[in-house]
C-alpha cells in the first residue's frame, strides 16, 4: 500500500512537471502514512486544546518552543513586537504555553516579566502536535492578518527598545560572573562564535541535517587577534568542547552561570560575531550590533537589524561554479512533510534550504567564509560601530543590487538596516549577476 502511494504520487509530481519529490521520503517515516497513523492523537489534542481555549476565550494564545534557543527567542520576540503593531498588552491579553524543560531558564525568568507564561507540558505537547505555533483568539484557527511589516516570520522594528532587561541583582552578577572569566569591570569585550553541530552531538542528537551551517573556528583566529590589537577582550560563546587558549571561554562555568552569561555578555558587548546558529538572535533582542559571518541561507537566517553579514558562497559541484542569487531564488525544491497536524506540501528556492541533504540532491555545496573575509568583516565592523565606514558611490550600488534582487517581502527586503561586507561584495560581485 505505501508502495503503491509513493509512486502515485511520483508520477502526479512528473505529470505536472515537477520532480522535485524527496527521495529520502523512504527513510522519513512515510510522511503520508504517519499523517495517517497520527489522526487519533490529533483528536486526542483537539479536545484537550478545545477546553482551555474554551476558558481563555478573551485571550491570545501561542506556544513558545523550549528545545532550541533560537526558536524559543524567535517566537517570544515576534509575539511581544505582535503586541505592539496591534495594541496588545502582553501581559494582560496574551498566554504563552510553555512545557517545564526549557534550554534556558534565565531567558524564560526574564520573559515572565513582561508577558504570561504558563508551563504545562501536556497543554504545550497538545499545542505543539497540533500545529498551534502563532497566536490564535479561537479553538483552532490561526490568527492570520499579520502586519505588512513582517517578513519570514519577523517583524522588522529596528527602532523599538529591547523588551527583556536585567535586575540591579543580575548586573551585579554578571559583573562577578565575568571578573571569575578575568574580564575586569570597565573592559569592553567582543563575543565571538562559529556553528558546529557538538552541542547536539553531546546531547546524543544527530545533526548532519544542520552541516551546510557550520564553521570553522580557525578562522576566527585573525579577527580574535585583530580585536586584540584594538584591547578589546574576546569571549567565545556558543556549546564547545575544547577551551581556546587565545580568548575568554564560558564553558569554564557551570551550565547555569553558561545560560545566564549567554544573554548577559551579548546585551553588554562593543558588538557580537555570530556563525549561522539560534544564538545569533540574542543580539538581535538586545538590539546589539552583530557582525554574522557565513550566513545562510539568505531567506531563512535570523533578521539583523544592525551591523554587518557576511553570506556563505554556494558551489555548483555539477557546473563548478558558484551560483548567483537569481540562480538561487530561481532553483525550486517541492517539499512533502508532515507537520502532527496536517500533510505540508509546498515549495522553497534555494535560497531558503535548511537541511544538508537538499543541498546535497542538487549537488551544492555551501562554502564557508575565509579568515581573511571574516577579519576584514571585523575590520569593518569596528569602523561601521565608529561612523568611520564611508561607502564609496560604487559600493553603494553595489548594496542596493544586493537587495534588490529579492523579491519585496523577502527578509533582505524587509530588513534593512544592514549591509553586506562591502569587501566581500566586491570580491564576489559575479553573484549579483
Amino acid at each position: 500500500m505505501k508502495k503503491i502511494i509513493i509512486k502515485y504520487l511520483n508520477q502526479l509530481f512528473k505529470k505536472k512537471g515537477i520532480y522535485n519529490f524527496y527521495t529520502d521520503l523512504y527513510n522519513r517515516n512515510y510522511q503520508i502514512i504517519k499523517f495517517v497513523k497520527l489522526i487519533p492523537s490529533i483528536l486526542k489534542n483537539y479536545i484537550i486544546c478545545r477546553l482551555f481555549f474554551k476558558r481563555k476565550q478573551t485571550k491570545f494564545i501561542a506556544i513558545l518552543p523550549g528545545k532550541a534557543i533560537g526558536p524559543m527567542i524567535m517566537f517570544a520576540e515576534y509575539f511581544l513586537r505582535y503586541c505592539i503593531v496591534h495594541n496588545i498588552n502582553p501581559r494582560k491579553d496574551i498566554i504563552l504555553i510553555a512545557g517545564e524543560k526549557n534550554i534556558n531558564s534565565q531567558y524564560l525568568k526574564m520573559l515572565s516579566r513582561v508577558i504570561k507564561i504558563v508551563r504545562n507540558n501536556k497543554l504545550h505537547t497538545a499545542l505543539q502536535n497540533g500545529g498551534y505555533h502563532y497566536l490564535s483568539t479561537k479553538p483552532f484557527y490561526i490568527k492570520n492578518d499579520v502586519p505588512k511589516s513582517i517578513g519570514n516570520g519577523h517583524i522588522y522594528f529596528p527602532s523599538a527598545k529591547s523588551f527583556i532587561s536585567f535586575t540591579q541583582e543580575e548586573n551585579e552578577r554578571g559583573e562577578y560572573l565575568l571578573s571569575q572569566l578575568g574580564i575586569e569591570k570597565g573592559k569592553k569585550y567582543v563575543c565571538i562564535h562559529n556553528h558546529s553541530t557538538e552541542y547536539w552531538s553531546s546531547r546524543g542528537i544527530n545533526s548532519n541535517q544542520d552541516l551546510y551551517r557550520s564553521s570553522n573556528w580557525g578562522a576566527l583566529e585573525a579577527s580574535i587577534k585583530l580585536l586584540g590589537s584594538q584591547k578589546l577582550e574576546s569571549i567565545r560563546v556558543g556549546f564547545h568542547r575544547e577551551i581556546p587558549n587565545n580568548c575568554k571561554s564560558l564553558m569554564i562555568l557551570n551550565e547555569e552561570d553558561i545560560q545566564f552569561l549567554d544573554l548577559y555578555i551579548q546585551k553588554n558587548c562593543i558588538f557580537s560575531i555570530c556563525g549561522d546558529s539560534g544564538i545569533a538572535y540574542i543580539p538581535f533582542i538586545f538590539k546589539t550590533p552583530i557582525l554574522y559571518h557565513n550566513f545562510i541561507p539568505l531567506g531563512e537566517s535570523p533578521a539583523v537589524e544592525r551591523g554587518i553579514i557576511i553570506p556563505k558562497l554556494i558551489k555548483n559541484l555539477v557546473k563548478n561554479r558558484y551560483m548567483t542569487i537569481k540562480e538561487l531564488l530561481n532553483l525550486k525544491h517541492l517539499f512533502i512533510e508532515c507537520d502532527q497536524a496536517k500533510l505540508l506540501i509546498y515549495k522553497k528556492s534555494a535560497d531558503a534550504f535548511q537541511n544538508s541533504a537538499i543541498y546535497s540532491r542538487y549537488g551544492l555545496n555551501p562554502v564557508e567564509n575565509s579568515g581573511a573575509e571574516i577579519e576584514a568583516g571585523v575590520g569593518e565592523m569596528l569602523r561601521y560601530l565608529n561612523g568611520d565606514l564611508l561607502l564609496s558611490k560604487g559600493e553603494m550600488k553595489l548594496q542596493e543590487k544586493f537587495k534588490s534582487l529579492f523579491p519585496i517581502k523577502h527578509p533582505m527586503r524587509r530588513s534593512t538596516n544592514f549591509l553586506v561586507s562591502p569587501s566581500f561584495l566586491e570580491k564576489n560581485e559575479f553573484i549579483l549577476h
